[in-house]
């Protein structure tokens, strides 16, 4: 890696001790043809005078127009893989938070979007989601089941998000390496636990709160990917509503 570095700076320097030789050589023929030093002076002093414009537009502007071009072209790829995790880990792990949270009803009637919905909609839905707390049944046993099952769940799609977390360009997307974050921290807590019924009611809760901030970090998400698929890959958007874990009506079948 360092030699490759060394060796790029190096015909970084090559080229830019060339390229000022050759301004010298095509100078210097200009004054052995013309002999007028004066109107080579003046064009050289206007050249120079132009170089800070020169360098706000090339080095500045024209940059970060490649550079927020290739950002979009990133994140359009990004987009497939954030399909591909909802396809095999988002939407069955919204099923498992939701079949456990007494509040879920009010999320079924929020967050069901259809072909009509605008961004004003999608951001509503995601003001309520932000205020959504979910509700654990206070059922030991039934709490039980519920960390156990999601416990077994997640460990099954372990190696899938392990090949997530080695994209590089996660990192262009901060919200989604945030839901990782917080999948991969649910199931270290959940690995620790052997028996969850030996589990006090503190640390109960404690399971609780880190469920319910990937939980959170799950919907929002959900919510950012209709929305993108509904502006971009709208038969990706039809199967999302047709398979929406929030719909308790919704039948992947067409009717």
């Amino acid at each position: 890696m360092k030699t490759t570095r060394y060796s790029h700076r190096r015909w970084q320097i090559t080229l830019g001790l060339l390229l000022f030789a050759a301004a010298l050589i095509l100078h210097g023929l200009h004054y052995l043809i013309f002999r007028d030093a004066y109107h080579l002076a003046v064009y050289f002093l206007g050249d120079l005078a132009f170089v800070p414009v020169d360098i706000l537009v090339v080095a500045i502007i024209l940059n970060r127009l490649l550079s927020s071009r290739e950002k979009t072209a990133r994140l359009s790829k990004l987009n497939m893989v954030v399909s591909v995790f909802f396809s095999e880990l988002g939407r069955p792990l919204l099923a498992v938070f939701l079949g456990m949270d007494e509040n879920s009803g009010d999320l079924s009637r929020i967050i069901k979007p259809s072909t009509d919905w605008d961004v004003k909609m999608f951001n509503r839905a995601r003001e309520a989601v932000q205020k959504h707390e979910q509700k654990i049944t206070g059922d030991p046993g039934a709490q039980d089941g519920y960390f156990s099952s999601m416990r077994d769940f997640l460990m099954s799609k372990r190696p899938f998000l392990l090949t997530l977390m080695e994209n590089p360009n996660l990192l262009e997307h901060e919200s989604f390496s945030d839901l990782l974050l917080a999948v991969f921290h649910l199931i270290d807590e959940l690995l620790e636990r052997k028996d969850f019924s030996a589990c006090g009611e503190k640390d109960r809760q404690h399971l609780a709160g880190d469920a319910n901030r990937a939980y959170r970090h799950l919907m929002l998400e959900w919510l950012t990917y209709l929305q993108h698929v509904k502006k971009e890959y709208p038969y990706l958007f039809s199967l999302s509503l047709r398979t929406n874990p929030f719909d308790p009506d919704a039948i992947a079948e067409l009717r």
